[in-house]
């Protein structure tokens, strides 16, 4: 009776990975970061602007606000406020018809050239099937041109 048993274990078991190590509908949800403007003269400002692709069922929470922050080398470009979120929909759900968007500062001293920016946005996401929410964080890569036009 128990090697039975055990087997039967095994192949529930077994089962329940194969059924379970698909990938998930939350795999294809990735927020991705654009510039409005990539040339940008010294002391000028432009915006990131942050769209989101999302996995079928997902949805993205109005609450906690998509937070953005920039990772850089050598560079002194700074962020200006908070970034700004488009309004939520009735259901709390963040409204992605607009991306949500950063305004960014190029400091009047520096030099033209690129500057590399590395950005984190991190936000909270939901199935709408399952029920269950996570915190994401994904890092994008753009460059800021400065030029003096």
């Amino acid at each position: 009776m128990l090697p039975r048993l055990t087997a039967g274990i095994a192949v529930v078991s077994l089962s329940f990975l194969i059924t379970h190590s698909r990938v998930a509908p939350d795999s294809d949800t990735r927020a991705e970061v654009r510039l409005l403007n990539s040339r940008v003269a010294p002391g000028d400002t432009t915006q990131l602007l942050v769209t989101f692709r999302l996995g079928e069922g997902i949805h993205i929470n109005a609450e906690p606000p998509v937070d953005i922050e920039i990772i850089m080398t050598d560079s002194v470009v700074t962020t200006i406020g908070n970034p700004i979120q488009p309004g939520a929909l009735e259901s709390g759900v963040l409204d992605l018809t607009t991306p949500v968007r950063q305004v960014i500062h190029v400091p009047g001293t520096k030099p033209e050239g690129p500057v590399p920016l590395r950005v984190v946005v991190s936000y909270f996401y939901c199935s709408d099937v399952e029920g269950w929410c996570r915190m994401r964080t994904d890092t994008s890569s753009v460059s800021v041109i400065v030029t003096r036009h």
